[in-house]
């Protein structure tokens, strides 16, 4: 289906409703607007809507003036899918806002402002937003990733605090590790022991793939590891693409974070592991200063963890993320490196499965203890 077709249920007085909400004015007309496709996946297409309205005010001399103001908002429709391990996706982040959990936000994390929540003929359900300015995605620094880290252990040591976990029963499983690893360990495994599989032509080196296979040969035992670390409320889909850091009025740096359809209740440290790999794979960043951004992440995190208070066990936050990385993203990036040709992407790949693997012993060196 076209973009037209998608939006032609949008006209001036729906957006006027929206657009009320951000410039918090219900005299404004709308002139004109125009609508550009951010994305669109299995949950749903997620649109850019912009423009321009008339806003009228009274000068001190009773004379209306008039003044043109370009606005623009997010517009998320969202499509009844199942997700695999997950059928609840779909409809999550909305759930999300119409529940108390973004009530209970640290002060330097939040999330775009929800304008507007309704649902059509098609059982589609359109989320209106707040269009977040800042840096994002590839503009990241090295700073941003720490400042983003401490962030993140500011809010996620919170719920560490007495019973202070979300019970919603819509939340995603704590068991995410276990179906990562049949979604993705399956078919690798299935390719690496078959006659397809040539060593020379993918770039994995016998070193790797040994190691591969002796992980998953583990997998019961790390994934037992990893389910028994304590648990905080995940973001699970905890990527550069999915966060803006901005400035508020005062100029001190913040974090928004948004598509919150995977949240649930996870292992501390599993959202900074995924933040770590998205990176690594997905954004270019240098393979020879992983062990920077590694420690850099993992610095910042438990630093904001003991900023409200989190006594517990350091070590345990890099076991649970040396975890993550190898059962999230070992078989995953080995699936990966079958479906491409580029010889490039593919040594990249392998470069990152490296990292991972050498994570993976000091792991097997806590479980000996």
């Amino acid at each position: 289906m076209g973009q037209n077709e998608i939006l032609k249920g949008i006209n001036s007085e729906m957006l006027k409703s929206i657009v009320v909400k951000v410039l918090e004015d219900d005299s404004i007309e709308i002139i004109n607007w125009s609508s550009e496709i951010l994305s669109g996946g299995t949950i749903g297409d997620v649109f850019l809507i912009k423009g321009t309205c008339i806003k009228n005010t009274m000068s001190e001399l009773n004379s209306e003036t008039s003044s043109c103001i370009e606005w623009s908002v997010i517009l998320k429709i969202l499509k009844e899918r199942t997700r695999f391990g997950d059928p609840e996706s779909w409809s999550r982040e909305v759930k999300m806002y119409q529940s108390d959990i973004f009530n209970n936000l640290s002060s330097n994390i939040r999330v775009p402002k929800c304008l507007s929540i309704s649902k059509n003929e098609n059982n589609e359900i359109w989320l209106w937003m707040e269009h977040v300015n800042g840096k994002t995605g590839n503009e990241l620094s090295l700073d941003d990733y720490g400042l983003v880290s401490r962030h993140l252990g500011e809010l996620q040591g919170r719920y560490m605090q007495g019973d202070n976990l979300p019970k919603q029963s819509w939340l995603s499983t704590e068991f995410l590790a276990t179906s990562q690893v049949v979604m993705w360990g399956t078919p690798a495994i299935s390719w690496l022991l078959s006659n397809e599989f040539n060593p020379e032509e993918c770039g994995l080196n016998s070193e790797i793939l040994q190691k591969v296979i002796k992980l998953w040969s583990e997998r019961d035992i790390f994934i037992n590891v990893l389910n028994k670390l304590p648990k905080t409320l995940c973001h699970r889909d905890f990527n550069p693409g999915n966060m803006v850091v901005e400035k508020d009025i005062n100029g001190i740096e913040k974090v928004v974070l948004f598509d919150w359809d995977c949240t649930g209740i996870g292992v501390i440290g599993e959202d900074i592991a995924d933040l770590f790999m998205e990176t690594l794979v997905f954004y270019d960043y240098d393979i020879d200063k992983a062990y920077e951004l590694r420690e850099t992440i993992l610095e910042n995190y438990l630093s904001g963890l003991a900023s409200v208070g989190w006594e517990g066990n350091r070590e345990e936050i890099r076991i649970a993320f040396d975890l993550v990385i190898a059962l999230h993203w070992t078989f995953r990036l080995i699936c990966r490196t079958e479906d491409t040709d580029d010889s490039n992407v593919i040594n990249r790949y392998s470069d990152v499965l490296s990292f991972i693997l050498e994570r993976i012993e000091e792991v097997r060196e806590f479980i000996q203890r």
